[in-house]
């Protein structure tokens, strides 16, 4: 399987859970939402990220052409950034200023 699609995924912190659940129903083990963010950086995180490359398969989960989930997928679409390039090169960074987000700091204990 080839992994030649660069994947930035954005859902808001109520929609994480349905997110992951999604992607483990399409046989993405792993596909984790782990990058905490909000539009000033600061805690508490009112999003979450995922960058990583994806398959032709998962682009077509994406798209609404593939065979599971699709119902599922519907609900999260509408409040879920995708965007996806080529190249990894720049794309996070991109993506974030896009939609006016940035990675939270956590403070320290």
């Amino acid at each position: 399987m080839s992994y030649s699609h660069s994947v930035v995924l954005i859902v808001p912190q109520q929609h994480k859970a349905d997110a992951e659940a999604f992607g483990l129903s399409i046989g993405n083990s792993g596909a984790e939402y782990n990058v905490p963010l909000s539009t000033d950086g600061a805690e508490p995180a009112t999003h979450y990220a995922l960058h990583a490359f994806a398959s032709e398969r998962f682009l077509d989960e994406l798209s609404g052409n593939g065979q599971g989930g699709q119902e599922a997928f519907a609900a999260l679409n509408a409040v879920m950034t995708i965007s996806v390039r080529p190249s990894m090169t720049g794309h996070f960074g991109d993506v974030l200023a896009a939609e006016g987000l940035q990675r939270v700091i956590p403070l320290e204990a």
